[in-house]
């Protein structure tokens, strides 16, 4: 309990003495790990996967879907090393507005290469949110997530398709609708 005490008073006194770039730094490295994705079926049927939704502090979740067969590759670590990315530059952009309570729901979708390029001209907005502040940043923050990681070495495709939904603090039932 009482590294806890000193752990949040340091966070207080850097929050105090340098702002909320250090604090946000902080509670990154507090977020849970991401459950494992259940292996694909080996049918070339198209998949669409959610991932666990991840909380952004109090904010808004994001759903992943994979939308392309993946077979038997355990694609797990990637993904939620994806969602880690796509979730920083998602927070780093996030309109004031949203961070004052207004709500909404963004579906994005893109192509990650094997080189892990997302070519920007296929990061399509699927669903807007019908308020341009919150779509923009969702768009931001999946192109300037570009390069990620190249595909996994398993994953014999040219490409995987995802599909991304943002809720502004909305429920995560909110992301099946």
């Amino acid at each position: 309990m009482r590294p806890r005490r000193t752990r949040a008073l340091f966070c207080l006194l850097l929050l105090a003495v340098f702002g909320k770039g250090l604090a946000s730094a902080q509670t990154q490295e507090q977020k849970p790990k991401p459950k494992e994705l259940p292996d694909a079926p080996s049918k070339g049927v198209p998949l669409a996967k959610p991932l666990p939704a991840a909380k952004l502090k109090g904010l808004g979740n994001v759903q992943i879907e994979v939308l392309t067969p993946i077979e038997e590759v355990d694609m797990s670590n990637y993904l939620s090393r994806m969602l880690v990315t796509v979730r920083r530059n998602w927070f780093a952009v996030v309109p004031e507005s949203a961070r004052q309570g207004e709500k909404g729901r963004v579906v994005v979708r893109f192509r990650i290469l094997r080189d892990g390029r997302i070519p920007e001209a296929d990061v399509k907005l699927e669903t807007s949110s019908g308020k341009q502040p919150l779509d923009d940043a969702v768009m931001s923050s999946v192109r300037s997530s570009s390069p990620l990681e190249p595909l996994p070495a398993k994953f014999k495709g040219p490409q995987i398709e995802i599909r991304f939904i943002f809720l502004y603090n909305l429920p995560l039932s909110e992301a099946s609708r």
